[in-house]
């Protein structure tokens, strides 16, 4: 239960700058807010937090429905004076809101209660709330509406911020970071995190463990340790005089060194062939179906082999032979680069039966990385490395690497090697038919758009997958949208390929669109076939070439017409990029 600070701040209600219009604390009429009562925030679903509001800076938003409440965090410091309000300019004509400002935020939570409140302050029945801080931290300003006689309850509004005693740099507050560099997190408190993972996957889980380390990573977890090294006043540094204290402070940089731990053990590969494809950190540099035997070298020809005798077909002695005994006479094979390690993979798969096989090697060599059996991999012999890990911070990373291409939604960047980019062909043409040296670590890039591009560090490339069965709302001009969050690239796109897959029983009822973080949307397709199941493997042209990559990518798919529904199922988005 959140604890009510209200009384705590007093004083800011008596050092309000504009007391006009309906500002007031609590207690006052009921028609102060329209009758918009402030939202529970012990109750999930009261309102929906929309991001971060920041001085001088404005946000677009978007009533879609009656009392709704949208929150944004703002950090600013003591004493200054901030106005924020709902402004004429971007916000529809006629909307009436109102504003709760909640804080400061203490101990990770909110008051119960609203600081202040405002209904109509600003312009027409637009609020406005301006005040001096009482205390430097972060407050909670929540907007909502009420659809009222002779004003409108939906539509656009614009939010803004701004600094009233001078400039935003002056009124402007960053919480302080305790910094706990990679590898510092006391091992008392990594291990209750470790065995909570180790019990949870032999219960049966089948999602991603990295998503069990941050499961494993709360303060129940971590309470026993606490409890027997810092009960009584425990001497160690990490104890901090309370439990609440360590964990807000080493809860996060412990998750990131079980991880990491767990990668260094980790197939750099992942478990199945699947993964291998969806792994961020393994970039495609060329794929091939190989349905001839001819033109290849004795060492292509040993691993071909090689890879056949992972199945039955263990009496295979020629390509041609391979071949023959392959579903449909193909082999899939696949040049990787290893963002982790900076090391080139070729992997040649196949079907037999019902299932796939195959083996992966070392470019250039027949010694075997990992071998395919029904999809999954096995005998992995290469471990994660220490380039393409998540961070937030270049404290997060091993030495000699950076964080870079953090997105804003999430905080989170990828550890990598600037430095090591020092190939001389970057910069070189390439195209479809001459390709960047497979073992150079650069990419091709700028394919999507011409028939030449430039070689460029392949790290700078990223894929990122997701599922989200979401109903596409029948005869609706708004449609169904998934995101993705692209991270740990470059700055702006060379390139952006989108595979996507609907199903739907009329495709010529949609359209298909992407929008990248910088808001700008490009249409993807407009299916015209028949079909129900419908796959899209394209590249989406229609961006500057000169907008933020890093951030949320929007998908968005709109049936134009009545009577046909369906489902948004799975998404994968490639992104190419540069610096700019």
């Amino acid at each position: 239960m959140k604890t009510n600070y209200v009384g705590t701040f007093a004083l800011a209600l008596a050092t309000l700058i504009s007391a006009t219009g309906c500002l007031s604390p609590l207690g006052d009429d009921e028609s102060n807010n329209d009758g918009v009562l402030p939202p529970d925030l012990n109750k999930a679903g009261s309102l929906v937090m929309r991001g971060t509001l920041r001085l001088d800076e404005s946000v677009l938003g978007e009533f879609t429905k009656s009392y709704q409440l949208d929150g944004y965090e703002l950090s600013v410091a003591q004493d200054a004076t901030v106005r924020v309000e709902v402004t004429q300019a971007g916000s529809k004509r006629g909307l009436d809101t109102v504003m709760f400002v909640y804080g400061p935020k203490l101990d990770g939570e909110y008051p119960s209660e609203p600081l202040l409140i405002d209904n109509d302050s600003g312009w027409g029945k637009l609020s406005r709330i301006t005040a001096q801080v009482p205390t430097s931290g972060t407050y909670l300003v929540v907007v909502g509406t009420k659809k009222v006689t002779g004003a409108t309850a939906r539509g656009k509004y614009r939010l803004l911020a701004t600094c009233r005693s001078g400039d935003a740099a002056s009124c402007a507050w960053a919480p302080p970071v305790t910094v706990i560099p990679l590898g510092q997190c006391p091992q008392a408190l990594q291990t209750p995190i470790a065995a909570c993972v180790e019990n949870w996957q032999a219960d049966g889980y089948e999602g991603s463990w990295l998503d069990l380390v941050d499961q494993c990573s709360d303060a129940e977890i971590l309470a026993p340790a606490y409890d027997a090294t810092c009960a009584g006043g425990g001497a160690e540094a990490w104890c901090l005089g309370s439990l609440e204290a360590t964990y807000l402070t080493y809860a996060a940089p412990c998750a990131r060194d079980v991880k990491n731990s767990m990668l260094d053990v980790a197939c750099a590969l992942g478990t199945t062939y699947n993964e291998l494809k969806n792994t961020p950190h393994m970039v495609q540099l060329h794929r091939r179906v190989i349905t001839s035997p001819s033109g290849f070298s004795t060492i292509e020809k040993n691993q071909i082999i090689s890879a056949m005798h992972a199945s039955s077909h263990t009496d295979v002695t020629t390509v041609a032979e391979a071949l023959a005994a392959a579903d449909s006479g193909e082999i899939i094979r696949i040049i990787w680069w290893d963002v982790s390690n900076r090391s080139t993979y070729v992997s040649y798969e196949y079907g037999a039966g019902d299932n796939s096989y195959g083996r992966v090697f070392f470019y250039g060599a027949t010694t075997a990385v990992a071998t395919i059996k029904d999809g999954d991999l096995y005998d992995c012999t290469t471990y994660v490395g220490a380039e393409g890990r998540s961070c937030t911070a270049t404290y997060d990373c091993a030495s000699g690497t950076q964080c870079v291409g953090i997105a804003e939604p999430t905080g989170f960047g990828v550890c990598i090697a600037n430095g090591a980019d020092n190939s001389p062909q970057e910069g070189a043409t390439c195209s479809a038919t001459s390709f960047c040296s497979f073992t150079s670590g650069l990419a091709c890039a700028g394919l999507s758009r011409g028939s030449e591009g430039m070689c460029l560090p392949a790290w700078m490339r990223r894929a990122v997958s997701g599922t989200f069965d979401t109903p596409i709302p029948d005869n609706n001009a708004t449609g169904a949208t998934a995101q993705l969050v692209m991270s740990g690239i470059a700055t702006v796109d060379m390139d952006v390929w989108l595979h996507l897959e609907i199903a739907h029983a009329r495709r010529s009822d949609l359209k298909v669109y992407l929008r990248n973080p910088a808001g700008t949307e490009a249409l993807v397709i407009a299916p015209t076939d028949a079909g129900e199941d419908i796959w899209i493997d394209t590249a989406v042209l229609g961006f500057s070439g000169d907008e933020s990559v890093n951030g949320i990518w929007t998908i968005r798919v709109v049936d134009n017409k009545s009577s046909r529904t369906g489902t948004i199922h799975a998404a994968t988005l490639t992104v190419g990029s540069r610096w700019d």
